[in-house]
């Protein structure tokens, strides 16, 4: 797993600092020294298997998300869907509103939506699969991590993860 690359792409990109697998609380979530940075990592860390696993056992994944919760228990974030199998742009909306739902309520901390993208990496020419994670934190710390990624032979394969300032779409600043 590329998790220290990843960390070192969110490092790039922090803006605010402030407080830290599914079901079980977060290994930071009571430190009153750990960054929001640090919290959305380990909620990237708790949410990416996932969709790794999806990747290998069906060369894809719908969109879905996470949260860490106030007591700090990172657990899965359903939306409610009109249909069985809504375009995948829908599902995202939906996911959003739920997240910020849950943030307004002040039930999450720190939130991650994890979609299939297509992307072009630095230094290529050629579009490429990847997964993008959109982390926000209660704190004000936002960042979209993406991490490019082949499949050859049921095994995945990362390219350079790129981390980039997020939306800051889901807690109210």
């Amino acid at each position: 797993m590329r998790w220290a690359a990843v960390m070192l792409a969110l490092s790039a990109c922090s803006r605010a600092e402030g407080n830290a697998p599914i079901d079980k609380p977060a290994p930071s979530a009571s430190a009153p020294t750990s960054s929001g940075k640090e919290e959305a990592t380990t909620l990237m860390n708790a949410a990416v298997p996932f969709a790794e696993k999806m990747l290998k056992e069906h060369g894809e994944f719908f969109p879905y998300a996470s949260a860490i919760a106030s007591d700090g228990a990172i657990t899965m974030v359903a939306a409610k869907l009109d249909t069985e199998q809504p375009p995948a742009v829908v599902v995202v909306k939906k996911l959003e509103e739920a997240l910020r739902a849950g943030a307004t309520a002040h039930s999450y901390r720190a939130t991650a939506l994890v979609l299939s993208v297509r992307t072009t990496p630095p230094g290529s020419s050629a579009p490429t699969d990847a997964i993008a994670v959109r982390l926000d934190h209660a704190n004000g710390y936002s960042a979209e991590v993406v991490l490019p990624y082949t499949i050859v032979g049921g095994k995945i394969s990362y390219g350079t993860t790129v981390a980039v300032e997020g939306r800051h779409a889901i807690f109210a600043r």
